[in-house]
């Protein structure tokens, strides 16, 4: 089937736009007609490989167009010798495609990216039978017993009237395509659509395998059309011949007017606008293999915990409430030694731990009676020391009297007073003069508490009213306010939240 009329224009201006340098006018007369010999054989001479075009802009020049006047038999000659180019790059191709191969049950994604595909891959990724079309099993042409297998079941499609259409990929080594269309009931013709990846020409290849298979399902040679095709971007490696054929495959399915979700729309749009530039149909191919083994893979960060309605609703509730609850007032724990420890992390006690150890305890710390004495006033320190000396000296008086009257007992007894009160005051006298001196180094060690006596006091003070009202009133009330009170924000914050409430007053 030749190429339409929009498609050959488009392959002639292509070549003459990218070779436009090294073409004149004679040039483009010779490369028209060997476009339109191309066109009548189904072949797009702008989608073949590079090195193809640069030969046929070669022979072209060396043709000397300008200077013969034969260019249809020029046109002709070059055309033979780029069809036989064409057809050593294609068994080159098809040659290290078939060394290339391995058999692995492993799926596709999980195999080298530039793996052929197997079997068990092309099951995957062929579409499934729908309505009237039926798509048959993978068919080794290499194998007698595979070509067994699928007759009967083939015979029995063919004779189906409620199907329409059938679908056989042929491999391996290098995987193809033939699509099979039913008469209608004003037709007497099978339409027989063979596929090759590489383009059209190569299709060929099937022909008779193809045929003599129909044939012994019951349809004749003169009964069917035959129409050769390939891909909008025919396959430029050694690997991706299956990915053409079930991408083609399932284009057929929605040409054919199979339902949506029975073709891969992906795979259809890749075929059709890149082809596997880049690996790109191999990618998706791997994607959509590795979908169908694995299943859909679920990201974990769109998940979130599951939670009971209940729990839902209260903090629903409590986020658009605006009234605040009212807080419980903390529970009273018993004051013991052991509950608190006021102690800084420095080690030093003070004074405000010290006045609240002892209002919780009752007992005063021994450091604190060591400085209250040294801290006595001065006219008490007096009276206790003349009381001392005079104390001592009426001792003294009364032991050496007695001791005199027993001696002699006139005379004796007042000597003896006298004696004994002047020991006495003397030793009074010594016992205070030690007193002031130690108390004068007690004086100059708590010289810094006696400079906070001040503060000591006034803070004592505090504490005894402090504990004289827990007395009275032990345990306060707590009545914070039902609504919460607007707080003060600029007017960019008052709009945006107007703008973000979803609910309120109205």
């Amino acid at each position: 089937m030749a190429l339409s009329d929009k498609i050959k224009r488009e392959s002639y201006n292509s070549l003459v736009r990218v070779y436009e340098d090294r073409l004149n006018e004679t040039d483009k007369q010779l490369l028209s007609l060997i476009n339109d010999f191309a066109a009548d054989d189904d072949i797009a001479l702008h989608l073949q490989d590079k090195a193809i075009t640069d030969y046929l802009i070669d022979q072209i020049k060396q043709a000397k167009s300008e200077k013969n006047d034969d260019i249809s038999g020029a046109s002709n000659l070059i055309y033979g010798a780029v069809i036989n180019i064409m057809e050593t790059h294609s068994q080159t191709n098809r040659k290290r495609h078939s060394n290339q191969g391995r058999f692995d049950q492993s799926g596709l994604h999980l195999r080298s990216a530039r793996d052929q595909m197997q079997d068990h891959d092309m099951t995957l990724l062929m579409p499934k039978s729908t309505g009237n079309i039926s798509v048959m099993a993978v068919l080794n042409r290499y194998d007698q017993s595979s070509a067994l297998a699928i007759q009967d079941v083939l015979a029995s499609e063919i004779f189906n009237e409620n199907i329409q259409h059938i679908i056989i990929p042929i491999g391996p080594g290098h995987w193809r395509g033939a699509y099979l269309t039913k008469p209608s009931e004003d037709e007497v013709l099978y339409e027989l659509e063979l596929f090759d990846p590489y383009g059209g020409s190569g299709a060929s290849a099937i022909k008779d395998y193809t045929l003599k298979l129909l044939e012994q399902c019951g349809i004749h040679r003169e009964l069917i059309s035959i129409k050769y095709s390939g891909p909008k971007h025919p396959q430029g490696d050694a690997y991706s011949c299956g990915d053409f054929t079930c991408a083609h495959s399932h284009k057929k399915m929605q040409e054919l007017g199979a339902p949506k979700g029975s073709y891969n729309k992906n795979l259809i749009e890749t075929l059709d606008n890149l082809g596997n530039q880049d690996d790109v149909l191999r990618l998706a191919t791997r994607d959509e293999i590795q979908l169908i083994l694995e299943g859909p893979r679920v990201s974990q960060s769109h998940i979130e915990p599951i939670v009971s309605n209940d729990v839902t609703t209260n903090t629903q509730e409590q986020t658009k409430s605006p009234i605040l609850p009212i807080p419980t007032p903390p529970v009273k724990q018993d004051s013991s030694p052991l509950a608190h420890t006021d102690t800084p992390a420095n080690g030093k006690i003070t004074p405000e731990v010290e006045i609240k150890r002892e209002l919780e305890t009752g007992v005063p710390d021994p450091e604190d009676k060591k400085t209250q004495s040294a801290n006595l006033p001065s006219g008490v320190r007096i009276g206790i020391e003349a009381g001392s000396i005079a104390g001592s000296t009426g001792i003294g008086a009364l032991i050496g009297g007695l001791i005199g009257f027993f001696a002699f007992p006139v005379v004796g007894a007042l000597v003896g007073s006298l004696v004994g009160a002047g020991i006495g005051a003397l030793l009074s006298s010594a016992a205070v003069g030690l007193g002031r001196l130690f108390w004068s180094d007690d004086t100059v060690n708590h010289q810094e508490p006696s400079l906070k006596s001040d503060s000591n006091e006034a803070s004592q003070s505090r504490s005894h009213s402090i504990t004289d009202r827990s007395k009275q009133d032990p345990e306060p009330m707590f009545s914070p306010p039902l609504f919460r009170t607007a707080s003060p924000q600029t007017s960019g914050e008052k709009d945006a939240t107007v703008e973000n409430r979803q609910e309120g007053p109205k």
